[in-house]
């Protein structure tokens, strides 16, 4: 297993510099929309209630996934994707699975300001009028993901690394970091402590129990490792990644660097 590290500049003319691995017309997320929405079918007025819980979502490509049923008829089942583009659902993809197996919904959306309602059109397969003919709805709370970066700008990805779980050799990266820059780390993943699937760690907390609970560091009876134990280090160093964000298990960590990054 591994723990990937995302790197995110802060977004000047020199940092775009040769460094777009994402295409030049996309926009890195504002929202982690994991959780549960209620979810609004709107067909000429009449709102068709919904409960939607989307279980997987990229911070970096903003493309999310998840399952809902229809909240009348539990039986009527159906899987969601898309991709969050800044403030914006530029794809939004419902299959239903059960009852009425195959319909779709294709549309596009807007998230509000405050990160708790979403609102947009689409074509919905088994019904009448061209393209969009349904409103949609989502209410539920998302939660910002961290922007540093000053008024008229933009954040650019500088690079992915995958930093190996087993192993002490640094991984450095690929770009001269700039001093007096600002640069966003987001560490994603976890990785399997000794054979028991549910004693994880991420780069920061560790837990023996699948997430239901969690530790800073190792700190277990017969293995008092401390604070550190398992942390992802920044230039050698430990950096105190922040709180823990259940829903993905992501952390975010702001630092000013003047040297090449290595884990």
């Amino acid at each position: 297993m591994n723990i990937k590290k995302i790197l995110i500049g802060a977004a000047t003319g020199v940092l775009m510099l040769g460094t777009m691995v994402t295409p030049a017309f996309a926009a890195i997320p504002n929202w982690d929309l994991t959780g549960n929405w209620t979810f609004n079918d709107i067909w000429l007025g009449t709102p068709y209630v919904h409960t939607m819980n989307i279980t997987s979502f990229d911070p970096v490509t903003g493309v999310f996934s998840g399952k809902g049923y229809h909240n009348d008829n539990p039986s009527l089942t159906w899987n969601v994707n898309g991709v969050e583009n800044g403030n914006y659902i530029t794809l939004f993809h419902l299959l239903v699975t059960a009852v009425t197996p195959g319909v779709t919904i294709e549309g596009t959306g807007i998230i509000d300001a405050t990160g708790t309602g979403i609102s947009g059109t689409g074509y919905q397969s088994n019904l009448p009028g061209s393209d969009p003919n349904i409103q949609w709805t989502a209410v539920g709370i998302a939660r910002a993901i961290v922007d540093i970066c000053p008024a008229g700008t933009n954040r650019t990805l500088l690079e992915t690394k995958t930093v190996l779980s087993d192993s002490s050799v640094v991984t450095p990266s690929e770009n001269v970091l700039l001093s007096g820059q600002k640069y966003l780390l987001v560490p994603s993943g976890t990785w399997q402590n000794r054979t028991n699937p549910n004693q994880k760690a991420d780069a920061e907390y560790a837990t023996m129990d699948n997430w239901a609970t969690w530790m800073d560091g190792y700190d277990f009876p017969d293995y008092h490792l401390g604070l550190s134990e398992f942390d992802l280090q920044v230039d050698g160093n430990f950096v105190n990644w922040g709180v823990i964000t259940l829903s993905i298990n992501i952390l975010i960590y702001i630092q000013e660097l003047d040297r090449k990054l290595t884990s």
